[in-house]
């Protein structure tokens, strides 16, 4: 399959709706998987189907014991309030 890495935005965005039709007709019964699959991977347009990682590559390999690290995060007050409910 061929990657359209420079495809203008007009061919995305249609992608993108094409797929949106799609997904819907999928919900409806319709297998439309195979074709979201395919404009996905062509388009680079994320579905309910695909999945998008990105992968660091090292070119130093990490050296020493590995550490668990607790990270400080900043919560916000609804969040706060939701997990005092829980």
């Amino acid at each position: 399959m061929e990657n359209v890495e420079d495809s203008s935005q007009m061919h995305k965005f249609w992608a993108k709706e094409r797929i949106r039709e799609l997904e819907l007709a999928k919900r409806k019964g319709t297998d439309t998987s195979a074709e979201i699959i395919h404009l996905s991977k062509t388009y680079n347009v994320p579905s309910s189907l695909t999945a998008y990682l990105c992968i660091e590559k090292k070119h130093d390999p990490v050296e020493g014991e590995m550490e668990l690290r607790r990270v400080p995060i900043v919560l916000t007050s609804d969040r706060v309030e939701s997990r005092s409910r829980q």
